[in-house]
Formats: C-alpha cells, structure tokens, sequence
C-alpha cells in the first residue's frame, strides 16, 4: 500500500517533470534509431556481463523489480521496442498482457533509482532516448533524468539477479546494452555489428585470440547481433572481469563459463554444431577461382558464414576447419564480383573471397546459410 500510495502522489510529480523535460527536445543524437524497429521484440544484453534484462519471478504486477539474467527465452526477457516520437522510446515487457513498460521508480534524476515494470503512465519515468555507440549496443538514457541518467547494472555485476538500476553514465560497457531479435534474423543487424568490431573488441566476450584464435568467437558474436540466440551449446557467459583477454585455458576457466569443447570460440566445433543445423555447401578454393560466377550465384548473403578447412594430405579431401568469416557484402576482385568477408584474429574488413582463395587454393571453403 504505501508503494501505491507513494506512486499516486509522485504522479503528480512525474507529470511535472515530464512537461518541464519537454522543453529538453532530444537533439539530433537523440533521434529515433536506424536500426531499432519500433514494434519489434528484443532481448537486451548488457556490454559487460552478456546477461540479459529480465523482470523477476516474470512478474506481471506493476512495480516487479527488473534484474540481468543469464538467457533463458521467456517472456520475462522479451521487450517490445516502441517509439514514441521525438527521440523517444518506450520499453514494453512481454510477460502477461504485455501493458507493463519499464520504469523508473520514484523517477526523477538522483543515481539509484530502481527499474521496475509499471503500468504506462505515460510520464518521463517510462520514456528513454536509445543512444547507439561506436560499437553497436545502446545506452539507455533515462527521460526522467533530463537524459543525464543511464541505465545500468550494480556494481558492474556479472552474476544473475543483479540489479538494475539508472545512475550517472562513465561510458563504460556496464552502462550499454545490445538489442537482439527474439523472432527473426537480421543479418543487417549481424553485419552492423561486424563492421562496427572488427577491430575492437566487446567486454561482454573474451579476446581468444592469444589461445588459438578470435575467429569463430567474433562470427558467433555476428549471428547473435543479428538474433540466433543461445542453443545447446554454443553460448558463453563471464563470470567476472579478471581476464578479458586470457592467455591460457586455466584464466579463460577462471573468467568465462563455456562448454568444452566449445562451439564459440572453436573453428573445427563451430563447423561441426553448425554443419548438423543449417544448410551447407562445400568448394575447394580453386574450383571457387575456376567458377567464379556459379559460386557467387548460389544462394548466399551478406549474414551469411563462411570456413576454410584443411585439405588432408595424401587423401586430397576435407579436413578440420581453421578460419571463420562472416559475409558483410559484396564487391568485385579482378573484375568479377564475389563475396566479401569480415572477420578477427587478423581482423579484417570486407577482404574480398576470390584473394583469400587465391592465397589459400588447396583449401576448402564452407559456406553456411544462416538466413
């Protein structure tokens, strides 16, 4: 009772703030997001421990409290990203008759107040600007706040059920977030994300690549920024900040949880888990040189993986993959239009296919249709 009572009388005071922050038109960088489709459904991942915005217990009485989770494709992690106009989104969770937004309780623009779900007032406290950074996820501004409030996770936690609440942003990944699809693949998603980390990399994953390569790794990354989620045992979460870039097994264990062997971040498991769950196709890379155009005209896209595996000596046939390469788009080498190719551990944007095959001719090349 006291908490509704608390919430009818700061109504009044929300309201007051909301008008006065009308006066603050979000400028230009607070416009509506080109990649963020109002009406669709995402799952928000925070930047820095890669767990997601979950309503507790999946509540569905206005005022449940909202926490980061470890993915586990309920409702509870489903939000419908609507814009409101003027910059403005509000953030509708799915659980129940999906009539509850996110929330910032009691509102206005002191650090620690709580995020909840509520029934939509309509007021500041419920209304966000979604500001993309350099690397593809968003920061949450809160409108309450004036947008000088983000929102955030205690203490930069990476355990489930930690907080979530809106505190000063220190442009650190802990105050970002990524939006992932829950009901369809978007390689536009998937490519945005590649282009934007292909020389980068996001705490919310390891840099393996001083333990046999950041290839795979980043691919995966790629596919679930353009929403195929978490399956068997192709996922990985951090367990702390120690090692972000582990230089052995023992400090990848110490702060990483992953199946072993690993579909992640392994080349040859990557093509085994996936070879068994989607379409593939095979070439060797000098028959790829010798049909250029038969190759460019089978149905593969931009979103799309490519390996190359090993040729076994003697036998003259497949081998074990060795390198993961994600399509971000099409172009032409020697005249002839190919594949172009994104990718990490020598991190590498849009390197045409027809110059790696020349480079690796014996080889095989792997492609997978993830559309």
């Amino acid at each position: 009772m006291k908490r509704k009572l608390f919430r009818t009388i700061g109504l009044v005071l929300s309201a007051v703030i909301f008008l006065s922050s009308l006066l603050f038109v979000p400028s230009a960088a607070y416009s509506a997001d080109a990649y963020l489709v109002s009406g669709e459904v995402y799952y928000i991942k925070n930047a820095n421990s890669g767990r997601y915005l979950d309503v507790t217990g999946a509540g569905t009485a206005s005022g449940t409290n909202v926490q980061q989770y470890a993915m586990n494709g309920t409702k509870a992690q489903m939000w419908k990203v609507v814009h409101v106009g003027s910059g403005l989104y509000k953030i509708v969770s799915m659980v129940g008759s999906a009539n509850l937004v996110l929330d910032v309780f009691p509102g206005g623009s002191a650090n620690g107040g709580n995020i909840d779900i509520y029934s939509d007032l309509g007021v500041s406290d419920q209304r966000f600007a979604l500001v993309r950074t350099v690397d593809g996820s968003y920061v949450m501004r809160t409108a309450c706040s004036n947008y000088t409030r983000v929102v955030t996770v205690d203490n930069a936690s990476c355990s489930n059920r930690a907080n979530v609440f809106q505190w000063q942003y220190n442009q650190t990944h802990n105050d970002e977030w990524f939006f992932e699809p829950v009901y369809k693949y978007s390689p536009t998603l998937g490519v945005k994300y590649a282009k934007e980390n292909y020389n980068r990399r996001v705490s919310a994953y390891p840099d393996v690549s001083a333990i046999g390569g950041d290839c795979a790794n980043f691919v995966s990354q790629c596919i679930l920024a353009g929403g195929v989620h978490y399956q068997d045992v192709w996922w990985i979460y951090k367990k702390n900040n120690n090692y972000l870039a582990p230089s052995n097994t023992t400090q990848l264990d110490n702060s990483w949880s992953l199946s072993d062997p690993s579909p992640w971040i392994s080349a040859k498991e990557f093509n085994k888990f996936w070879s068994k769950r989607v379409t593939v196709e095979t070439y060797k890379g000098s028959y790829i040189l010798a049909h250029k155009s038969e190759i460019f005209g089978r149905p593969f896209y931009s979103g799309d993986v490519i390996q190359i595996l090993n040729k076994i000596p003697i036998l003259g046939i497949v081998g074990d993959a060795w390198h993961t390469m994600y399509i971000t788009g099409y172009g032409t080498y020697g005249g002839v239009y190919s594949f172009l190719l994104t990718y990490h551990s020598s991190n590498k944007l849009d390197k045409n296919l027809l110059q790696i095959c020349e480079e690796n001719p014996d080889d095989y090349y792997r492609f997978f249709t993830i559309i």
